[in-house]
């Protein structure tokens, strides 16, 4: 019996693996330190496919309405890249950590990534 359950969280973990490295993120979390209110509040993150099969980013979504994220549209073939674009609204002032998560229905996986910093006077 404790074979059997050693045998499936193996393979649990085998799959799991798998998945993470059909696409490579240049980063997760973007620190825009302190930035100045009404300022630029955009910042890119870049991703690689490294599988063998098409890559489909399918949907975009962050933890509040003051981040708006755009991304790349179109299947990322093998060994090419796309990015996801997000603008944080810096007439905000005040500090801020905002979670967004990107959603890829090809492999079926879900990568969050975060945005952090403050917005001075």
């Amino acid at each position: 019996m404790l074979f059997y359950v050693t045998l499936i969280g193996l393979c649990i973990h085998m799959s799991g693996q798998e998945k993470d490295n059909r696409i490579v993120f240049d980063k997760t979390t973007h620190d825009y330190g302190t930035i100045a209110r009404k300022s630029d509040g955009s910042c890119v993150f870049h991703f690689t496919n490294i599988s063998k099969e098409p890559l489909v980013l399918s949907n975009v979504t962050t933890s509040c309405g003051c981040t708006v994220p755009s991304w790349t549209k179109t299947p990322v073939m093998p060994g090419g890249s796309g990015e996801i674009r997000i603008v944080y609204n810096t007439r905000i002032i005040g500090p801020f950590n905002k979670t967004i998560t990107a959603t890829f229905s090809n492999p079926g996986q879900e990568v969050q990534l975060t945005i952090k910093g403050s917005v001075a006077k």
